[in-house]
């Protein structure tokens, strides 16, 4: 075991922990599950770990010089979170398409110096395709139940209005239809035609069902 007392062996053994940490950094900025890509104020990558190339589908190669605008008029993003950030000079948070076609969900984050100017930024990005996907199959499987709800609903009141006819099938379809929207809605046509029947129908199948319907003559 050496202990130094001088300058110099101070120096040394600054130094040698300096390296570590800076190793430490590089072996972790690396072993990121996250990407991770840090840029200039020009818009210019300092540096850009595995992950991000993995998740983005991006070299250092591909990057070269090039501004994150040049990348986005090359197609590799369909829009730049880090041009937002420089802009709005605060953290900024999106979902973004890239080249190879993953959604990711993307986060830029401004790093300032001494004087509150930013000096550069650092994205982090995660890919959420299979999330995305998911999320518009549900939908899709919401607006089939719907479907298939209004179609319960004409049939069971089917029951309660004899029609054959397609043209009333179509105003009872129309009627359940516009029960779920939040405006007024005129109904026009002869006495006796059954108006505010098809108007009970549209209460009925609101989302204010649950409150009285009243109906006035006038």
């Amino acid at each position: 075991m050496c202990i130094y007392n001088n300058r110099r062996g101070e120096k040394m053994t600054n130094e040698a922990e300096y390296k570590k940490k800076v190793e430490a950094l590089e072996d972790a900025f690396e072993a990121s599950y996250d990407g991770i890509h840090i840029l200039d104020t020009e818009g210019r990558t300092l540096l850009i770990n595995k992950a991000c190339e993995r998740i983005e589908g991006i070299t250092k190669e591909d990057i070269g010089d090039k501004t994150i605008n040049q990348l986005v008029d090359e197609g590799y993003y369909d829009e730049s979170v880090t041009l937002i950030v420089l802009e709005e000079k605060r953290e900024v948070t999106r979902i973004q398409r890239v080249k190879n076609g993953k959604s990711i969900l993307v986060t830029g984050m401004p790093v300032y110096d001494d004087n509150n100017n930013i000096v550069r930024v650092i994205v982090n990005s995660r890919d959420v395709t299979e999330l995305m996907n998911l999320r518009e199959k549900i939908q899709e499987k919401e607006d089939l139940l719907n479907v298939y709800k209004e179609e319960l609903n004409i049939y069971n009141m089917g029951k309660q209005f004899v029609t054959n006819s397609k043209c009333m099938k179509t105003v009872l379809k129309t009627a359940i239809s516009v029960a779920k929207v939040n405006s007024n809605v005129l109904i026009t046509g002869e006495s006796g035609t059954g108006k505010s029947y098809i108007a009970e129908i549209i209460h009925n199948n609101s989302n204010r069902s649950e409150k009285p319907f009243i109906k006035i003559d006038c």
